[in-house]
């Protein structure tokens, strides 16, 4: 059974142009209002463009593509990357892994934590493309607290942390979820992870969220503007690592780097924002390492399958 990849990510506008079509699709169907979309412009101007996001995943894909390549020489794995908010829509992706003429589609989203409300969307997007097609599909789903991601982000924390007044927050996007979600939970063990494994002492490291939507609706807290007041009465210096995400685009580049810093500095706390993953090589690295434990997996049941075929015959 020849297998392909889809590597899947939000999304984000190529252009000014296209922020309001984008907006329009998070929002299924809903335009933003002519102030909203001169809020959004003018963030988008301040961070020096729009398709951030979009360069950073095409990159990931490129080197994901040659160290499969390298790994696995005797193999036609066909790679491709699709959005769920911008063209190539995730549907596109499946039809151009379907006419590569694959049979089975691992769905790889470039989102480590799971939610329901967040990465059931992918995969039944996907399924219902691929459905009519006859493709198989399967997801991976959780990889929030891999060893290698641990790794990472504690090695950054670990390079940045001065035990005379320093504070690490770790931050990730806030969703409209019960405390109690995988999410959060995952999040939790993360962030508890990297903070042992970086040695921060207890008491001087906790979890807030970041760009909460539209309101009315119950998304997770603390948020990062409530929390910071309260860091600052207690460190000199905060180290935020946005562990909820792995590249740089709007969500970190204006929310933290721009509003955030303004909170912090307004009560005197210095502010340093940490890098994220992005096309690392542990991170991509870790990404090839699924993959591949996918494919063992698939080949596995595929000949479990054909075993059990033979015995009943």
């Amino acid at each position: 059974m020849r297998v392909g990849v889809l590597v899947a990510s939000y999304g984000a506008p190529r252009s000014l142009e296209e922020i309001a079509s984008y907006f329009t699709h998070i929002r299924r169907g809903h335009p933003p209002s002519p102030e909203e979309l001169d809020d959004l412009i003018r963030r988008y101007q301040t961070v020096g463009g729009t398709d951030r996001l979009l360069r950073e995943t095409e990159r990931q894909v490129f080197s994901l593509r040659r160290i499969l390549s390298a790994l696995l020489p005797s193999d036609d794995l066909p790679l491709v990357s699709a959005y769920r908010h911008a063209p190539p829509y995730l549907e596109d992706g499946v039809r151009e892994l379907a006419a590569q003429g694959v049979q089975s589609i691992l769905l790889l989203p470039l989102a480590p934590h799971y939610s329901p409300a967040h990465h059931v969307e992918y995969a039944e997007r996907v399924r219902s493309a691929a459905e009519p097609l006859g493709l198989e599909v399967r997801v991976v789903e959780d990889y929030g607290t891999h060893p290698c991601l641990v790794a990472w982000w504690a090695e950054v924390v670990r390079g940045a942390w001065e035990d005379d007044g320093s504070y690490v927050l770790f931050t990730a996007h806030s969703l409209p979820v019960p405390p109690e979600d995988p999410y959060v939970r995952s999040l939790e063990r993360l962030a508890a992870a990297v903070a042992r494994t970086a040695e921060i002492p207890e008491g001087r490291y906790r979890l807030a969220f970041q760009s909460a939507g539209r309101p009315g609706l119950p998304w997770i807290g603390p948020d990062v503007g409530e929390v910071l007041p309260e860091v600052a009465r207690r460190a000199r210096r905060v180290l935020v690592a946005p562990i909820g995400f792995v590249s740089e685009h709007l969500e970190v580049a204006y929310d933290l780097d721009v509003e955030a810093r303004a909170v912090a500095e307004e009560h005197g706390l210095a502010f340093h924002r940490l890098p994220l993953p992005g096309s690392s090589a542990a991170f991509v690295g870790m990404l090839a390492a699924l993959v591949l434990e996918e494919l063992r997996e698939a080949r596995a049941y595929a000949e479990d399958g054909r075993r059990s075929g033979r015995e009943k015959v």
